[in-house]
């Protein structure tokens, strides 16, 4: 698998540079195998599990389970990048060259 189109496209997020990008897709690998980004958020432990039914709610901790290393790279990468939000040049040159839609989600 090409994984050249996966690591630009994740490059187009805020503090996300290639280093960052290649982990996570390397770590991620298929990502047409998650139906939505609940499911790929699920698999990298960036969300709580959750069982509820009728007026009860049941929340349970971060699930470490799955590709550690793709979770931490990505939330470094936010850490780094708590500033202002906005488009630097650096990152408009990165993401010139992506498809629109992918831009619109980044």
């Amino acid at each position: 698998m090409d994984l050249a189109p996966v690591v630009a496209a994740v490059q187009a997020m805020r503090g996300v540079g290639f280093t960052v990008a290649g982990t996570v897709g390397a770590g991620v690998g298929d990502f047409r195998r998650f139906d939505t980004l609940g499911q790929l958020m699920a698999w990298l432990g960036l969300t709580p599990p959750e069982h509820s039914g009728g007026v009860s709610v049941r929340r349970g901790g971060i699930i470490r389970a799955e590709s550690g290393l793709a979770r931490r790279a990505l939330t470094g990468g936010v850490r780094r990048d708590r500033m202002q939000a906005r488009v630097s040049p650096k990152l408009f040159a990165r993401i010139e060259a992506l498809p629109q839609a992918v831009r619109d989600i980044a």
